[in-house]
Formats: C-alpha cells, sequence, structure tokens
C-alpha cells in the first residue's frame, strides 16, 4: 500500500474520495493554471524561507530521472537529527506507513519546533490538520517536538526577498496537541479508504471547501 502522505491525509479529511482517486486514479487530476500558479508561488516562498534562521540543511534530492529520492531524503534527514543539526528544511520521516518531509525543522535546547511555511498574510484553521499530521508522523519516527508554528507572509512584505523580513511565525503548538487526539484512528481510516474499494460519495460543498478538488471533472462525468 501507498504510504500516507501529508497531502493525502488532508485530502481524505476533504473528501475520502480524494484520497482514493489520489491513490488509484491519479491521471483524472485536472490542475486549473491559477491554482497551478499559486502552488508554483507557494513552492517559491518556501525556499525563500528556508532562510528564515539563516544556515540550513536541504534534504531534497532527486534520482536520475528527476523523481523525489525518499529514501535518500530519509536517511540525510535520520543522520543530520543525530547529529544535532540546527536547522533542517525538508526534513523526510517515515512511521508505520505514513510520510512527511518537514518545510523547517529548528532545534532547541530539548526538542525540535516545527515550523510550517504558508504563502498567505494570516493564519487559516485550516493549516492545522496539515501541522498536525507532520507531528504526528515526525514524534511517531522518534523525534521530539517542541513547539508548532505557521511560518506565513507579513501584510505588505509579499514581495521581500528576505526571509526574516517577509515572514512571520505564528504559535499553534496548543490547538496542534488538541488534533492529536483521535489522530491514530483518523489515520486508520485514511489507510483503510486508500486500500479499499472506490467510495461512492455525491458532489456537494466538499468539492470547494476548504480546497478546490482536481477531481470534479471525474465526479461530474459519471455523476457522482
Amino acid at each position: 500500500m501507498a504510504l500516507l502522505t501529508k497531502t493525502k491525509y488532508i485530502h481524505f479529511l476533504q473528501c475520502p474520495k480524494m484520497l482514493w482517486l489520489d491513490v488509484h486514479k491519479p491521471e483524472e487530476a485536472v490542475i486549473p493554471p491559477e491554482t497551478r500558479q499559486k502552488l508554483d508561488n507557494g513552492n517559491a516562498a518556501g525556499d525563500l524561507a528556508m532562510g528564515y534562521f539563516g544556515k540550513y540543511l536541504e534534504a531534497t534530492t532527486y534520482k536520475e530521472d528527476g523523481k523525489l529520492d525518499f529514501a535518500a531524503m530519509l536517511q540525510k534527514t535520520k543522520e543530520w537529527i543525530a547529529e544535532g543539526q540546527e536547522t533542517v528544511c525538508e526534513a523526510a520521516f517515515s512511521a508505520y506507513g505514513m510520510y512527511c518531509a518537514a518545510d523547517i525543522l529548528h532545534k532547541t535546547e530539548s526538542a525540535y519546533d516545527l515550523y510550517e511555511v504558508k504563502n498567505t498574510v494570516c493564519m487559516h484553521e485550516v493549516f492545522l490538520p496539515d501541522v498536525a499530521f507532520q507531528r504526528y508522523v515526525i514524534e511517531s519516527a522518534g523525534v521530539k517536538i517542541g513547539k508548532c508554528y505557521v511560518l506565513h507572509t507579513r501584510a505588505g512584505k509579499e514581495d521581500s526577498l528576505d526571509a526574516q523580513e517577509r515572514f512571520v511565525a505564528e504559535d499553534v503548538t496548543a490547538a496542534v496537541r488538541a488534533l492529536r487526539r483521535g489522530m491514530f484512528e483518523r489515520v486508520q481510516n485514511a489507510r483503510a479508504v486508500a486500500g479499499g474499494e472506490e467510495p461512492q460519495i455525491p458532489c456537494g460543498e466538499q468539492c470547494e471547501y476548504p480546497y478546490g478538488c482536481f477531481y470534479k471533472e471525474y465526479c461530474q462525468k459519471y455523476k457522482l
């Protein structure tokens, strides 16, 4: 069975059918140009945010065919955490069939703090399950997480190329801890959906909220 990533987990929370399609029919996804542009802008913001604490190590690794080398990323992260490296970006972890790559891990005296980068000018509640899943995976892999933050853009600083000037860290630790309750059951349910039959879920508000679904055309085609 494919690893349960944070993207698949978030899709499961929005609509179990999205997760099933991610696993079994990803070719049916249709990403609008404006959404792809937002994703590209988000990736660019994430690259800039890596320098928020100054020097850092980035675990991102590619194979010769251009695909991500997850095994290499996991190994690099394991070695750097063992060495006590101060800041690790795209830190990769896998445990019990789950996988995530944290945007930024920054070492404190007793643990690593987790930073999730968002290319928005304010904090949104829909970001919390994403951070909660990452914390769950990382701690399941044996690494202690201290505080959790969402690193978002300061209003009026959207074009700044200085990470400290552009981004502000918002502490979401308490909210993320609260989401830990029931996490095991949600993860198990998501894995069951991924390995089961296609869910028969009719179109509804979950097609648009909190994110536009890439599989709307597929569901509409089959009148679901």
